[in-house]
């Protein structure tokens, strides 16, 4: 799905961002997506503690790991793009109301490099909230992230993961990615002379054409 929103002349001669306030704008959107799909998550997993009491399907820990796994994903996925296109100039505004800038980065020509970027700017960041999960120890049985290391160790691993592959999948789509033949011009110039060839005049009416055979065999 192609994530664009209308472009205007304006948008597009937008002054390019420099290299300090691309860093943080990436750095912000991660830290933000971060927080926000953990409390996504601890509202799905405070849920599901609570229908585990009612329902044996939703018991154990596996549910819980399938739910931080399936976020990471995610996580990684919508921080990979937003981050990627506010290093041109996008707003956060701009993905969830009317716009008319184009949001879509992946088709530029420094697409690749912007993608490494994002992924060299979230990764320490990942490390250092494993880190910090470390720190906190909390307890194994904990639901939450970052209450429980080995969950939250999953989470961000399955973040960095998504991100990689997302930059691997970009690379190999622009590495790969051949641009259309334009038409073959040799049928074409063949053509030509037949084209540019005399044809016989038809006759305007079918008539016509009869009485015009019947003229020629009396003069024979």
């Amino acid at each position: 799905m192609r994530l664009t929103t209308k472009s205007s002349p304006q948008s597009d001669e937008k002054k390019p961002l420099s290299l300090p306030n691309k860093l943080l704008r990436i750095a912000a959107c991660v830290l933000a997506l971060l927080i926000g799909f953990d409390i996504v998550g601890v509202l799905a997993c405070t849920v599901v503690d609570f229908l585990s009491a009612i329902f044996v399907a939703f018991q154990g820990m596996v549910v819980i790991y399938t739910i931080w796994i399936v976020l990471g994903i995610f996580t990684g996925i919508y921080t990979y793009v937003i981050a990627g296109s506010l290093t041109f100039g996008a707003r956060p505004r701009d993905w969830y109301g009317s716009s008319d800038r184009d949001i879509d980065w992946t088709d530029r020509q420094e697409a690749p490099a912007t993608g490494l970027t994002v992924c060299l700017i979230a990764f320490p960041i990942l490390v250092g909230m494993s880190e910090l999960s470390i720190l906190i120890g909390g307890s194994s049985e904990s639901i939450y992230v970052p209450g429980n290391t080995p969950l939250s160790i999953t989470y961000f691993v399955t973040v960095a993961i998504t991100m990689s592959a997302a930059q691997v999948f970009l690379y190999q789509s622009r590495k790969s990615g051949i641009p259309p033949a334009p038409p073959s011009t040799a049928s074409t110039a063949a053509d030509l002379p037949a084209l540019h060839k005399p044809q016989p005049e038809l006759p305007l009416f079918p008539q016509q054409a009869g009485r015009a055979q019947t003229d020629r065999r009396d003069r024979r």
